[in-house]
Formats: structure tokens, C-alpha cells, sequence
């Protein structure tokens, strides 16, 4: 499986944060922004399903972002994607 690093953005109201996942369902999520305004039903379905991916049905973060962008990942050949949520 390829490792996927994402860059988590949250548009200034956070500190930008990472995390890798083996989740190949992230590569289609590249500029997906949770809360963005469609009415494109395609891109209302990546929306959902970044949720999903993001958090839990309480609303927990499933993922464990840290505050350093993982260099080796990348080094080796990760992908980046960024993503995030719009306040």
C-alpha cells in the first residue's frame, strides 16, 4: 500500500496539521474541503465521505494529526494531498 501524506487545513482558524494513513481513499480527496457550499452532488459525496474518514459519529477525530509535516514520508515517495475543513 502507498503511504498518503495529508496536510490538514483548517483556513487560518488552526495551525496547519499532518498525518499519514494508508487509506487510499484520501488520494481522491485532494482540495476536498469539508463545509465548502455545491450543489454538485459528486462533490458533495467526497465531502461525506472525508467526513467519514475524519471523524467519528460523535464527532471525534479518528485520525492522530501532528504538528510537523512527516519529511521522511514524503522522502519516500508519499503522496500529499491537502484537505481539510472549512470554520
Amino acid at each position: 500500500m502507498q503511504t498518503i501524506v495529508v496536510i490538514w487545513d483548517q483556513l487560518g482558524q488552526e495551525p496547519l496539521s499532518f498525518f499519514t494513513t494508508q487509506d487510499q481513499r484520501f488520494l481522491g480527496l485532494n482540495r476536498i474541503y469539508i463545509n465548502t457550499w455545491t450543489e454538485d452532488p459528486a462533490e458533495e459525496a467526497k465531502q461525506a465521505l472525508l467526513t467519514s474518514l475524519m471523524y467519528d459519529d460523535e464527532g471525534h477525530c479518528k485520525q492522530s494529526p501532528q504538528d510537523t509535516f512527516p519529511v521522511e514520508a514524503a522522502r519516500q515517495g508519499a503522496a500529499v494531498v491537502i484537505c481539510g475543513f472549512l470554520p
